[in-house]
């Protein structure tokens, strides 16, 4: 960061910042940073520094350093446990599928969010909902608003969800009164199925 132009930031002051911050010609907000928010905010920035890095060693040595980070973080109260988060082997794999039914996985990956625009080579949203809620132990959905026409295209998942009692939730809204009363009461009539609308 070669300079800092005016406008809004939520960035921690490291090194570098603070040499930008006090040759700049402006006077900067700054607020604490609070112990509620701290464990999060040190996480995705030591994150971002961790995949830059990464990204220019070979991958035995990326584990290395994975492992020498769980070391120093045992090492801190000095319990083992996270030991066991250690990476194993050189070239390390990944646990795919933990059955013997012939699941299909979704086309985004799992470990990451992922915005699904329905543009260029995004996957048909219907397609990855379908996929992942085939594996769920239970559904959180957060919607602006149900429709029939949308709802038909999960509405087989939704029936084995019912028949496993897979516990599903949803909140949705009255938004420009597009909800449908009888998509939501289809919805309502899944004993599984938790569901309520905001009318705000």
């Amino acid at each position: 960061m070669s300079e800092l132009v005016p406008g809004i930031y939520d960035r921690i002051i490291d090194l570098e910042l603070a040499e930008v911050i006090n040759s700049a010609d402006i006077k900067p907000i700054l607020r604490a940073i609070d112990d509620e928010e701290s464990p999060a905010f040190y996480s995705l920035f030591l994150a971002n520094i961790l995949k830059k890095k990464l990204r220019s060693l070979k991958p035995d040595k990326q584990i290395q350093i994975f492992n020498e980070i769980i070391d120093l973080l045992c090492a801190i109260d000095g319990e083992r446990y996270l030991d066991r988060k250690k990476i194993l082997g050189a070239y390390p794999t990944k646990l795919l599928l933990s059955t013997n039914e012939k699941f299909k996985r979704p086309t985004t990956p799992l470990y990451i969010s992922s915005l699904l625009t329905g543009q260029g080579n995004d996957p048909p949203l219907n397609h990855e909902l379908r996929m992942e809620l085939a594996t769920a132990d239970k559904v959180d959905i957060l919607v602006s608003f149900i429709k029939w026409s949308g709802l038909r295209l999960l509405f087989p998942s939704f029936q084995i969800l019912a028949d496993n009692n897979i516990p599903v939730r949803i909140i949705t809204t009255s938004y420009m009164g597009v909800s449908e009363p009888e998509a939501l009461q289809k919805l309502a009539e899944f004993k599984n199925v938790t569901i309520r609308v905001s009318y705000d």
